[in-house]
């Protein structure tokens, strides 16, 4: 297996997923099997997983995000609501919302039942305290979210994000 691979995930079972520029993979007994439900709906590269519930979230740069689950496999993307379909990175908060973080901001993903387009979604950028609209990178820990940006480090409370009020303590900013 040799594609270049921005994301790797081992899931609660301890199966190793592979998020490469050819798609998603499962990496088994030293082989490197694609899985056509995804790839087959992305053509595009992937930025990371990340389990959700029974589903291996499937962040990708062009198409948004796909919810994959054998058999029950769906995507969310600008059509339903989301900021980007180009998804730098993902995390899960302790109320189970989805994060997202794309060139355009931040983006909480209130996700109840399996049609995207009923679900909420509140957004997080440079006019409601984030020190750029590029994120890169988010790391959930101790009810705070810390989000590393194109100007710096950030850290916040997520449910304070939704009373809109003060967001963000920036850190190590340029």
């Amino acid at each position: 297996y040799k594609s270049r691979t921005p994301s790797l995930y081992e899931d609660p079972s301890g199966k190793l997923w592979l998020g490469s520029n050819d798609g998603l993979f499962l990496f088994e007994n030293n082989v490197a099997t694609p899985i056509t439900e995804v790839n087959s709906l992305i053509k595009a590269s992937i930025s990371d997983l990340l389990q959700w519930g029974d589903y291996l979230l499937v962040a990708t740069r062009g198409k948004g995000i796909v919810f994959y689950k054998a058999g029950a496999t769906f995507i969310a993307n600008e059509e339903q609501g989301l900021l980007s379909n180009t998804i730098e990175c993902m995390a899960i908060d302790g109320n189970n919302r989805i994060w997202v973080g794309t060139s355009k901001g931040m983006q909480c993903i209130n996700a109840l039942g399996n049609d995207p387009k009923q679900w909420t979604y509140f957004q997080v950028n440079y006019q409601k305290g984030l020190p750029t609209t590029e994120v890169f990178d988010l790391l959930y820990d101790d009810e705070k979210f810390y989000a590393a940006t194109g100007n710096g480090m950030c850290i916040f409370n997520p449910d304070a994000a939704s009373l809109r009020s003060t967001l963000t303590r920036r850190l190590f900013a340029n």
